[in-house]
């Protein structure tokens, strides 16, 4: 049973702290929101990312363990593969590889298809997180501000994104055995999706129009629409199983 409620505990405890931080940022007075303008962060807005961003990479890897444990549990890997086909995929790679392409191991493979729900558990958790403050703060009182910070967010310029980027990147390699495996772009590609994910929920919950806002943006190499479709539908898991499939395959 312990098993069971400290990973749960562990979720709760990371959507209050995303609370906290959209919390402090929704209470921050009107003028400071303003001193900057253009598309980087006002101070208060890059503090809030800073502090989103490194409490979403401080939970990847204290995921790694489950992950890992997983990863030795064949029924485990199976019943994930089962739920989400696409995954079954990245069997084909195993045996595959040449001068020109990266031989994909059993191992590499295990750890991907185990992070998935753990990923999948922290958007939850993220969207849970964000919809309480603007619920508490009522969303009319409280959308100003946000839909601001996430406009901003989408618009910022390229090293604002690849700071983020690389952050999520540097937490998969921990959450995932076996990740260095994969070259670097597809590393980073990884971690762009799961990047995207959390900047379309910060839209979604602020009511901007995400996917005309990301379309053009440099770091996109994956569908907006579907992910946003995904997002809104519950169905993040069956988007991102196809996403990080297609990405290593």
């Amino acid at each position: 049973m312990r098993q069971q409620l400290v990973p749960i505990a562990e979720g709760i405890l990371f959507q209050k702290k995303i609370e906290k931080i959209f919390e402090t940022l929704l209470t921050t007075p009107a003028h400071l929101f303003e001193a900057e303008e253009g598309e980087e962060l006002s101070a208060p807005e890059k503090k809030a990312m800073d502090s989103l961003m490194q409490t979403f990479v401080a939970q990847l890897k204290k995921g790694a363990g489950e992950v890992k444990a997983d990863t030795k549990d064949s029924k485990e890997i199976d019943s994930i593969k089962n739920e989400y086909p696409e995954l079954k995929k990245l069997d084909s790679k195993v045996e595959e590889g040449d001068l020109n392409e990266f031989v994909i191991s059993g191992a590499l493979i295990a750890g991907i298809v185990a992070a998935v729900p753990k990923l999948i558990e922290l958007f939850g958790y993220l969207v849970k997180g964000v919809g309480a403050v603007l619920g508490k703060f009522g969303f009319k009182k409280a959308s100003d501000k946000t839909k601001q910070f996430a406009e901003k967010i989408m618009h910022a310029g390229h090293s604002v994104h690849e700071a983020y980027i690389g952050s999520i990147q540097g937490g998969l390699k921990m959450l995932i055995p076996g990740f260095s495996e994969l070259p670097g772009d597809k590393q980073k590609q990884l971690a762009e999706i799961v990047y995207m994910i959390i900047v379309l929920t910060l839209g979604l919950d602020a009511g901007v129009n995400a996917a005309s806002a990301l379309k053009s943006a440099e770091w996109v190499h994956f569908g907006v629409e579907g992910a946003l479709t995904a997002i809104k539908s519950g169905e993040v898991g069956v988007w991102l199983s196809k996403a990080i499939a297609s990405t290593v395959v």
